[in-house]
């Protein structure tokens, strides 16, 4: 057995998929299997994904008809045979320590999750540093459910870049099909099962932040009805689990309202945010019978000021969560004018 699953989604990458493959093939630590899951790609993405594993046998294929982002993470997690799983989107690639020091942090401090820093690299060759953290100087962190540093690690960015899992945590979770974010959806799932988190500031994997035909791209409209659908799903599936750390619905409460300002601030016609903002409020108002989880937490650890706080105690009211909700709205919508 393996020591790690690395899953490799692929649809239309063919300009990408070499250097991302390779970097999987030159890692430190070779004991690894690598999924190399074709979700229905239509260019010339699998071909070249074939010349460049060759006949190294840690590189198992699997064709699939597409079914977006949130199938791939299915079927990946559901054929991974290692006792860790991680995703290297296609379009990115791995620094070569990236696995062993993962594996070795997990064993080591008999963690759930680990997730390191990224880079974030552009097009043009512009390579930043980021924490995956509000704040850029965070060090490395142990966090542990039942202590007090634990809601923090919702905080950290959920998309898949230097993130390894304990499988069995995220062995039978369900994900959207036909949408993007569904990184999001495993994160925050598994952040809500996880008992240890660590978090390594060093810089692991590189993020292509700017290509064409890259979901962060999408536009407006598209962007928060496919976040709708996302977390909804993560929410019927979350009211589902047995042992979910309370901080967790806090966390999606926190997320749930930077979408809302991506929202109200954007300059879609009033009519459709209008729209949009009904099927955002079911969002909300499915929170409030989360309240006695996520109030206490809001004075603790939100980073807003005490008159937002005080909103987010209305929003969470049934008596006044609605009215909240659409004064709130209306403002994002006249400030953005």
């Amino acid at each position: 057995m393996s020591r790690i699953s690395v899953i490799v989604p692929v649809y239309n990458v063919e300009k990408y998929i070499e250097r991302c493959i390779n970097s999987i093939k030159l890692q430190s630590m070779e004991d690894f299997e690598c999924l190399v899951i074709n979700d229905g790609t239509k260019d010339a993405s699998m071909e070249i994904a074939e010349r460049v594993i060759g006949n190294d046998a840690r590189f198992v294929i699997i064709n699939k008809e597409n079914g977006g982002y949130g199938s791939v993470q299915e079927v990946g997690i559901a054929n991974a045979k290692s006792p860790l799983v991680t995703i290297c989107d296609s379009d990115d690639w791995l620094e070569e320590n990236c696995l062993r020091t993962a594996c070795e942090e997990i064993d080591a401090n008999g963690a759930d999750i680990f997730i390191s820093g990224r880079y974030r690299a552009y097009s043009d060759g512009v390579i930043e540093y980021d924490s995956m953290f509000p704040e850029p100087d965070k060090g490395y962190t142990v966090f542990s459910r039942g202590e007090n540093n634990f809601p923090v690690a919702g905080e950290i960015i959920p998309g898949p870049h230097g993130k390894v899992f304990r499988t069995d945590l995220v062995k039978g979770l369900h994900f959207a099909h036909h949408v993007s974010y569904t990184d999001c959806e495993l994160y925050l799932l598994a952040y809500a099962k996880a008992s240890k988190i660590i978090y390594n500031p060093e810089p692991l994997a590189y993020y292509l932040i700017d290509r064409q035909g890259n979901s962060m791209s999408a536009n407006m409209e598209k962007f928060i009805l496919q976040h709708i659908t996302v977390f909804n799903h993560m929410l019927d599936q979350a009211e589902q689990l047995s042992d979910t750390d309370p901080s967790f619905y806090f966390r999606v409460f926190e997320n749930l309202k930077v979408l809302f300002y991506e929202l109200g601030n954007s300059s879609l016609d009033p009519k459709i945010k209008l729209s949009l903002g009904d099927q955002f409020y079911e969002l909300f108002r499915r929170l409030i019978s989360h309240r006695e989880e996520i109030s206490p937490l809001i004075g603790s650890y939100s980073r807003e000021g005490l008159i937002a706080r005080l909103k987010n105690y209305r929003l969470l009211n049934p008596k006044s969560s609605r009215s909240t909700y659409d004064k709130w709205l209306q403002k994002l919508m006249r400030n953005a004018k």
